[in-house]
């Protein structure tokens, strides 16, 4: 198994099954140049592509949970363009760090989840993200035939699902 770190948390994958998008090489380049926003990583699991953002805290108010929902759908939105272009091999993209196992377009023609853990939220606490988080994804969502458009999760719900340890 491989452990990763994000946000105070281990995330264990199968070996091969993870691509850390946000440590590629080309990385620093698309952020500045592009002005791309990429999530932590991406993973084949229970044979389903999911695009992870792991978060220590959440928002503490309506207007900050706004701003909060703005910004990880954005890095879901170009996580997944920029994953394309990965597979594609296109210019800005190309990457050798991705394995055989992830460089499969075959992910992409199957279910696609995007996935939120936040560390130390209350399971009553996940409600309200998620509300906004479905009308802020609902186009892109359906655009790209993803039910539902965010599954948020806190630590414990994670671990018992086997996500981290």
């Amino acid at each position: 198994m491989i452990i990763q770190e994000e946000s105070g948390m281990n995330f264990v994958f199968e070996p091969g099954k993870m691509y850390s998008i946000e440590k590629d090489t080309f990385n620093n380049r698309i952020t500045s140049k592009c002005g791309a926003k990429i999530c932590d990583f991406i993973v084949y699991k229970d044979n389903k592509l999911h695009f992870v953002e792991a978060k220590s805290s959440a928002p503490r108010d309506k207007e900050e949970l706004y701003s909060y929902t703005e910004e990880i759908s954005q890095k879901f939105y170009d996580s997944l363009l920029v994953y394309i272009g990965v597979l594609f091999d296109r210019k800005n993209t190309a990457s050798n760090n991705i394995s055989p196992q992830m460089k499969n377009r075959k992910y992409l023609a199957g279910t696609i989840k995007f996935v939120l853990v936040i560390k130390g939220i209350p399971k009553s606490g996940l409600q309200d993200i998620k509300n906004v988080f479905e009308k802020a994804m609902r186009k892109f969502a359906c655009l790209f035939s993803i039910e539902p458009p965010v599954i948020i999760m806190n630590d414990e719900q994670a671990k018992s699902k086997g996500w981290i340890e």
